[in-house]
């Protein structure tokens, strides 16, 4: 019912981004054929993945193939290593977390070579991500920790703050709310001080909502509250809405529903507002939920149908699911038995055809593990393999060096041998001289 707002990457090109919003996208591209292969180029295409990534996340993969191939073509690996990145980035966007861990990776062994570690440890960041997304927290905690480990190295207090974030979230997940809290605490104070109030406003978010599950209703009223007067002052109605719905949760805990309704209602307003149809039918599930304990059951049935509709037309499953099992209870307690039924029969269908999804899921995210397992192995491997030959070149090198050393110590001792031989010839023949 509440919900946590995501920091799902530490972004690269953050001033291409701004001069690919500000330039027009078509004179961009038409650009291109007078372009060199050069980093210029390369900046170009930058802008146009950029420019597509809000909108077209396939065009933006399109634009960033295009850029690798000329980087690595320009011998640039710097710009292959960032392009890695983008694509794992983009990928991590649409879901296709495979695809995302394979980019991934190849951007940290390229930025590792590169002792680049600032960029590595943004991309430990969004490789905890996968596996967070994945329920695998132990290893999303443990590329988290890699992440921080060097942002506080190197003193980046920024990206120390967002992976705080990142870990924050994993102990929220596995409902660790204090530890989850001093996470979200440090990245609240952190950009406090940096004056990035839109952070600010997100970690204040995620603290409440950690709050929200420890039943500290003042303590997440508190920072709820300071979110909203945020996001208000910031125009961002997106996220007035989101904190206005999580505040009617937060009322709805409380049992206080008609304070409930109010928030659930105007945060209503603004997901319409802005024609957000997800958040529209979140909205209308919490307020059919209000209704259905206040008893008023035929206006928690109409709301729960809005909300079902609007989520069969957009196909998300899950809400979907959720919503038929709240209208089989209303539906239940209506007297309508029948209808009851079906909608639980429903549940139940699209509830087993997720866990198949799941289940395919799963073994995509195995075998992706494993390839990327099998390919780290393979690398060091090659890098034992280039130890080892290293080692013998440098055990023939002193080897040789020894055998040069001794030939020439055996070439001394001869040398002396010849001299001092020469030596008594010599004085042989004087005394020799001397005696007759």
């Amino acid at each position: 019912m509440k919900e946590l707002l995501k920091f799902t990457s530490i972004i690269l090109f953050i001033s291409i981004s701004l001069n690919a919003k500000s330039e027009n996208l078509d004179s961009l591209i038409n650009r291109l054929p007078t372009q060199k292969a050069d980093t210029s180029h390369y900046q170009l295409l930058s802008k146009i993945a950029i420019a597509y990534s809000d909108s077209n996340y396939a065009k933006s993969i399109e634009y960033w193939q295009k850029a690798l191939v000329l980087s690595e073509k320009i011998n640039q690996q710097k710009l292959v290593a960032d392009t890695y990145h983008q694509l794992g980035y983009c990928y991590q966007n649409m879901g296709e977390f495979s695809l995302a861990l394979k980019n991934l990776n190849n951007a940290a062994d390229i930025y590792t070579n590169l002792n680049d570690k600032k960029s590595l440890a943004g991309v430990l960041n969004d490789l905890g991500l996968i596996y967070r997304n994945w329920g695998k927290y132990d290893q999303a905690l443990e590329n988290y920790l890699q992440g921080l480990k060097i942002f506080d190295e190197i003193r980046d207090i920024e990206g120390s703050a967002i992976i705080s974030n990142s870990i924050g979230q994993i102990y929220y997940y596995r409902e660790n709310y204090p530890k989850a809290i001093d996470y979200f605490i440090r990245y609240f104070e952190v950009n406090q001080k940096l004056n990035n109030p839109r952070a600010v406003a997100g970690a204040a978010n995620n603290i409440a909502s950690a709050y929200l599950e420890i039943k500290k209703y003042e303590d997440a009223l508190h920072y709820y509250l300071k979110a909203l007067s945020i996001y208000d002052s910031l125009n961002l109605k997106i996220g007035v809405g989101i904190i206005r719905d999580n505040i009617g949760s937060l009322f709805y805990e409380k049992q206080q529903f008609d304070d409930a309704l109010l928030y659930h209602n105007s945060a209503l307003v603004v997901f319409k507002e802005l024609n957000s149809p997800v958040r529209i039918s979140n909205t209308l599930k919490n307020i059919g939920l209000i209704y259905l304990k206040q008893k008023r059951t035929e206006a928690a049935i109409s709301r729960l149908n809005e909300s079902l509709t609007i989520a069969t037309q957009i196909g998300q499953k899950d809400a979907i699911r959720d919503v038929s099992q709240i209208l089989a209870e209303a539906y239940h307690a209506n007297g309508n038995f029948k209808l009851a039924y079906e909608y639980l029969i429903r549940h139940v269908a699209i509830k087993d055809s997720m866990l198949n999804a799941e289940s395919v899921e799963k073994l995509e995210r195995l075998q992706a593990e494993f390839d990327a397992e099998r390919n780290d192995n393979e690398l060091q491997a090659i890098k034992l393999q280039a130890n080892l030959k290293r080692n013998i070149l440098y055990a023939l090198v002193a080897f040789a060096f020894i055998l040069v050393f001794l030939g020439y110590m055996l070439h001394r001792e001869n040398q002396a041998k010849k001299n001092a031989k020469k030596s008594i010839e010599k004085l042989k023949a004087e005394i020799f001289e001397k005696s007759t």
